[in-house]
């Protein structure tokens, strides 16, 4: 997280400040050749609702402040949302803020309220895994009457770590990576339909057909467990060198495992770096882990 103020300002004229600026121009030229009163008159109007445009503009960028909060997880050449939250310390609103990075990637606050703030996601694309700078955005407005932009760029130098990117994987794909890049072990998951694992006193809401009526004692009733047959525990081998395709093929096939309640591990030139596991936080850990590869001491 990172809090900066605004460091530099610029101002472009959009299509239609251009064909007003051209106007104003013309009818100075006009004024200035005829010595005609009234022409003087409009273009001191013309000036003064220029001047006031700029001025209102930078108005209402001066009290603005911004936050950037990256998220837990970004990925390469995926889009990724950042938090950012845009604080106005003035005493009046102001409207038609909004934040960039490029003329792709922007967010925009209709209103701000004085002494008040408003958050928005901002689409955010990184090229590489890593870790990464985000070095600047811009925070603009056209407001009032939409004849210019005025801008004000914000050095950021956030550093954040760029997983790799994560693409759609095929079962196929997947079970022929497992066979020929990683090494399993025999479900110790509790199923209803795989292999026989022993025996356990009955619990309310088991089944009355798992019931092992061979075993009946007078205090308690057992029931049959089983491997759950859908269930893998898998470690995912990958190379110290590995390609770039390599390593988003195994992120890929790790984040997809995961999702669908799969125990797995990484192991690095046949070293186990991470042991099987599950859940969110052993995907961030294997998702670091792929990240850094080949960029690590």
């Amino acid at each position: 997280m990172s809090k900066v103020r605004p460091f530099v300002s610029r101002v472009k004229l959009k299509k239609w400040g251009r064909y007003y600026a051209v106007l104003t121009l013309l009818l100075g030229f006009a004024a200035v050749s005829s010595g005609n009163n009234l022409l003087y008159f409009f273009l001191g109007a013309l000036l003064s609702i220029m001047a006031l445009s700029g001025f209102a503009s930078y108005l209402s960028l001066k009290n603005l402040r911004m936050t950037i909060i990256p998220p837990e997880e970004l990925y390469a050449r995926n889009l990724n949302f950042v938090k950012v939250k845009v604080t106005n310390r003035g005493p009046f609103p102001v409207f038609l803020i909004y934040v960039k990075k490029s003329e792709e990637e922007k967010t925009l606050f209709d209103i701000i309220p004085a002494k008040g703030e408003r958050e928005g996601l901002l689409p955010y694309y990184f090229d590489k895994r890593g870790y990464v700078s985000v070095d600047s955005a811009f925070i603009g407005t056209s407001f009032p009457f939409s004849f210019t932009i005025r801008e004000m760029f914000y050095p950021l130098n956030v550093k954040v770590l760029v997983f790799p990117h994560i693409f759609k994987i095929s079962a196929f794909e997947r079970a022929n990576f497992a066979k020929n890049s990683g090494h399993g072990t025999d479900s110790k998951k509790e199923g209803s339909t795989g292999d026989f694992m022993g025996l356990r006193e009955y619990t309310n809401g088991d089944s009355v057909s798992r019931i092992y009526w061979k075993k009946i004692s007078e205090k308690s009733l057992f029931v049959k467990r089983f491997y759950d047959e859908d269930f893998q525990e898998l470690t995912l081998e990958i190379p110290s060198d590995a390609s770039e395709k390599e390593i988003e093929q195994v992120a890929s096939i790790a984040v997809s495992l995961l999702a669908e309640g799969h125990s797995v591990g990484l192991a690095i030139d046949g070293r186990v770096t991470l042991t099987p596991g599950s859940g969110i936080k052993q995907k961030v850990n294997i998702l670091k882990k792929l990240a850094l590869l080949g960029y690590e001491d």
